[in-house]
């Protein structure tokens, strides 16, 4: 892990305030940070479940994922295990098969006082919470249920 810097710092910051409802509301932990010469990732943890937000910083990418955890912590393979069952998704992907079409991410309101690299973050993260409160409750609840049925 590498020292923080600005568009690290900001990012994190956009997380916390953003995705806050995960731990207020909803019992989700403190999230724990990572950050690396390239990705930034803020993972929220609860029960069967971790929803981590990821900023690639070399594509300028943000996306937000969720992962079915094992044994409380999160798999060492990217998206599938070795037995090929699906451990970490994106979040409009799980939507989608559940026949979710409103991906969408609208104006939060308020950016215009922010710099545009935070104002970005703002505009997707918002768009990523405001899916979660409306078509992820199995995933708010810290259910792996959203990853179906297993082999």
């Amino acid at each position: 892990m590498i020292e923080a810097n600005d568009v690290d710092a900001e990012f994190v910051a956009e997380c916390a305030n953003t995705l806050g409802f995960l731990v207020k509301d909803w019992g989700f932990s403190h999230p724990e940070i990572d950050i690396r010469s390239n990705v930034v990732s803020v993972t929220f943890y609860k029960k069967e479940i971790a929803i981590e937000c990821i900023l690639d910083k070399r594509e300028g990418d943000i996306s937000v994922k969720v992962v079915k955890l094992q044994k409380g912590k999160k798999p060492d393979v990217y998206r599938k295990n070795a037995k090929g069952n699906l451990v970490r998704e994106y979040l409009t992907q799980l939507l989608i098969r559940k026949g979710i079409r409103d991906i969408s991410f609208p104006d939060p309101g308020d950016l215009q006082q922010l710099a545009r690299r935070r104002a970005n973050y703002r505009r997707e993260l918002f768009g990523y919470a405001r899916m979660l409160q409306r078509y992820g409750e199995d995933i708010l609840e810290g259910s792996a249920k959203v990853f179906g049925e297993q082999r």
